[in-house]
């Protein structure tokens, strides 16, 4: 820009465009210092900086190249301090080969040097009190930690804040050198740039990554055994788009936290299985995500259609929707026990109220009042009473209550000798649930049991099961790919095997269209409701067509009537004229 006498206007620097004050390709050395002093240059001034020094390289090419990739691993030493809940930082410096990297040395220019301070130490809460043997009063680490327990500081106090050891540190130079307009940085990655104000143009970034670093690798710094901790120093050069995504990565999980949708350890999950999948594993997982949400939605869909209008328990084992019921409410417990996130409590608790819901449906409810206590009574709709189903079904549960009960007494007891559990409530609902996961297909027995007494599956909600199943075949998939209890992902299987017998029921046991169907209706009577509407229309036609012969009929009468008396008075008019005519033809003549 120029003034009117052609002499060029002077542009303030914040409006100056920014640009990156390292050149492409151009050449660096970096040192990390290790040290409990957060002030780097307290280090750099001090007697013992090459004690401090962990790593050192020189004449790194400032690009993504394979080159600019290293790693080394070593083992450190733990001080006092660190033993004593103290804090670790590392210390990196980069620079631009010739030039000093003390600011009191000659020669010194900002513009070349790069300092970034990152603490090793994360300070999280103290791991809750751990399980224990409820019959004996003791658990598996008490007896191999006794010694080290009495040189805790922080004791059983639960709410105590610990440190622990990153046993990574990835230094992530950001291979970005593009042009920005003033002040139209994204604003995802600006606060990641550092802008020199005497020119407006921004430093290197410099990542620190800690991104992929997962819970279960930090190391508690809280047991006096321990002497030394890995460390392994990556120098890892990200591009733009890449490290942009990350970034927005990042602050997506810190939102959900925030607002209790996911935890660490759900978050720690999708990052183990970002970095342990193979790619196109990875995209097929992503997109079959999609497909299982879907079904989800689709079966809720239909399983509240189908109890929504049906009318007849015919069929239907309304014992099993009781027991679904308690199901959906201790996995809720144990979820509530386990402090899970949110969202799943949520979608636990929704799937609890729609089984409180099926009951209403599949008989009457009443409650009140009853000497000043509340009460709820049930009464069965009289198409199950009044047929086989209720018959059959409490056979059913007689037969399943012989494997039911030993089963579940067992298993409890199992638990309760050789398993460990945070008190007497969690033994109790994690038994439970525990149980469930195991021998949750016992549940889906009586409703096979029906259909094999009743040589039906007609009353079944097909629709339902048919997204059900399809989203049990996706869970096969994720058993095999997210870490999951053992129990968890032996259910996924066990479930597919109950669907394989429904489906061979269905296929054995063909249609019969003179039963009812899931709605209460059955396929002959609306055949025979269609026959008999088309006769009565067929009649109704034909008294409608007799009725309109018939009113022609007499329309045309009234007409040929009406035509005849107007002909009879009009030869009556003739006739008086000829009489009034006549006198007078005689008189003349």
């Amino acid at each position: 820009n120029v003034d009117s006498d052609g002499h060029p206007i002077p542009v303030s620097t914040s409006q100056l465009p920014h640009t990156p004050l390292w050149k492409e390709n151009s050449r660096y050395n970096i040192k990390v210092y290790a040290s409990e002093e957060a002030d780097l240059f307290s280090i750099l001034h001090s007697d013992h900086a090459d004690d401090d020094l962990l790593y050192t390289q020189s004449n790194i090419e400032y690009s993504c190249n394979d080159g600019s990739f290293s790693e080394t691993d070593m083992n450190f030493t733990l001080t006092p301090s660190l033993k004593n809940n103290g804090s670790f930082y590392a210390h990196v410096i980069l620079w631009q080969m010739g030039y000093p990297i003390d600011e009191t040395d000659d020669g010194y220019d900002n513009t070349k040097v790069l300092y970034r301070t990152h603490p090793l130490v994360s300070y999280r809460a103290k791991p809750k009190k751990k399980k224990e043997n409820l019959l004996f009063k003791k658990n598996q680490d008490t007896e191999k930690l006794d010694k080290d327990a009495d040189d805790d500081d922080v004791g059983d106090d639960e709410r105590a804040i610990i440190n622990y050891w990153k046993p990574e540190l990835t230094i992530r130079p950001l291979c970005d050198w593009s042009v920005f307009k003033a002040n139209t940085i994204p604003i995802q990655i600006a606060d990641h740039y550092n802008i020199d104000v005497a020119s407006n143009r921004y430093w290197p970034v410099l990542y620190m990554d800690d991104f992929w670093l997962l819970s279960d690798k930090l190391i508690a710094l809280n047991n006096a055994s321990l002497l030394e901790v890995p460390l392994k120093i990556a120098l890892s050069p990200i591009a733009q788009w890449k490290f942009m995504l990350q970034i927005q990565m990042e602050a997506q999980y810190a939102q959900q936290s925030q607002y209790g949708l996911s935890n660490t350890e759900d978050n720690d999950e999708v990052r183990r299985l970002l970095m342990e999948s193979n790619p196109i594993l990875l995209a097929v997982t992503m997109v079959v995500t999609l497909f299982h949400t879907l079904f989800d939605f689709l079966a809720f869909k239909n399983d509240i259609q189908f109890w929504r209008k049906t009318e007849s328990m015919k069929g239907l084992s309304v014992k099993t929707i009781f027991v679904n019921c308690v199901c959906q409410l201790i996995i809720f417990l144990y979820l509530l026990d386990q402090d899970t996130t949110w969202m799943i409590l949520i979608s636990s608790g929704v799937g609890f109220l729609i089984e409180c819901w099926k009951i209403t449906q599949a008989g009457t409810v009443t409650y009140g009042l009853a000497l000043g206590f509340p009460f709820v009574h049930f009464e069965d709709k009289a198409t199950y009473t009044q047929s086989d189903t209720k018959k059959y079904d409490e056979e059913a549960y007689r037969y399943m209550s012989w494997v039911f009960y030993p089963l579940m007494v067992g298993y409890s007891a199992y638990s309760l000798v050789y398993n460990e559990h945070k008190g007497w409530y969690s033994f109790v609902v994690g038994s439970a649930v525990s149980f469930i996961y195991m021998f949750g297909f016992i549940m889906m027995c009586p409703q096979l049991y029906l259909n094999y007494k009743l040589k039906s599956t007609a009353f079944m909600p097909w629709r339902m099961m048919t997204y059900k199943f399809l989203n049990t075949i996706i869970d096969d998939l994720f058993a095999f790919l997210i870490k999951m209890p053992t129990m968890h992902r032996l259910s996924c299987f066990r479930d597919d095997i109950i669907f394989l017998i429904f489906l061979y029921q269905k296929w054995i046991y063909r249609t019969d269209y003179s039963r009812y169907n899931e709605y209460g209706f059955k396929a002959k009577e609306a055949i025979e409701s269609d026959e008999k509407d088309n006769q009565d229309d067929d009649e109704k036609d034909k008294n409608n067509a007799i009725e309109n012969t018939a009113t022609e009929t007499e329309e045309n009468e009234t007409e040929t009537q009406t035509n005849k008396e107007s002909e009879e008075n009009v030869t009556d008019e003739l006739d008086s004229e000829i009489d009034e005519i006549d006198p007078q033809i005689k008189k003349n003549n």
